[in-house]
């Protein structure tokens, strides 16, 4: 399952129709909204996170009161859990974005001792390559950051195995879809120097996320 830039903007309008018919509408006519404007989730997947996000655990209130003032009319929706109208359009966000990640081969390297520029000069070389290119890349590169990133990339392979036990890597020709470089936590020392002064030193580390493509899911979509 592939995630964009685009399905977000989807995902917008999805919360600004559901902002208004979410509790009008039965579960499955949500269901059906939700269908009509993301095609990468199945009806099923659809109805059971439409289930969970508007259930009465979250919403005990069912009752929407409209009210009127002269020719115009109010839908009130201020019976989420925290009393404010983005509960409406923001209880389905986290599972609609939990369901895309399901299916997603990805590994994370989270406080690395590497500044991210040089993290990042590593994860240019192999971004957008194909499995076995971008490993043969990284093992024969003299930069210590492309050690991290060669165990960085087995380790979303052997995910990318386990979500798909009855595939081959092979037939489904992996590539690096993605690689981002985040900066972590900094340590700040100092160092002493000459008439007592103190230069600083900045311990600088990073967070690495990688995800794997499908060529084969591509240009079958």
């Amino acid at each position: 399952m592939r995630t964009h830039k685009s399905q977000l903007v989807k995902l917008s309008k999805v919360l600004t129709i559901l902002f208004f018919f979410t509790i009008i509408f039965s579960f499955k006519s949500k269901a059906q909204v939700f269908d009509s404007l993301l095609k990468e989730y199945s009806v099923d997947s659809l109805v059971s996170i439409v289930n969970s996000a508007y259930s009465k655990i979250n919403f005990p209130s069912q009752e929407v009161s409209i009210n009127s003032f002269e020719r115009f009319a109010f839908l009130e929706l201020y019976i989420g859990p925290t009393f404010a109208f983005k509960d409406m359009a923001l209880s389905v966000l986290p599972l609609l974005v939990k369901e895309a990640k399901k299916d997603l081969a990805f590994a994370k390297l989270n406080n690395c001792p590497t500044s991210p520029r040089k993290m990042r000069l590593v994860a240019d070389l192999v971004r957008g390559k194909k499995v076995e290119e971008a490993l043969a890349i990284l093992k024969f590169n003299t930069k210590e950051a492309s050690n991290r990133v060669e165990k960085l990339l087995v380790s979303a392979i052997a995910n990318w195995q386990a979500k798909n036990e009855t595939a081959s890597i092979e037939e489904a020709d992996l590539f690096v879809k993605e690689i981002r470089v985040d900066g972590g936590a900094m340590l700040k020392r100092l160092r002493p120097a000459p008439q007592g002064r103190a230069h600083r030193i900045r311990k600088r580390s990073n967070h690495v996320t990688l995800v794997l493509g499908d060529y084969n899911n591509i240009q079958s979509e």
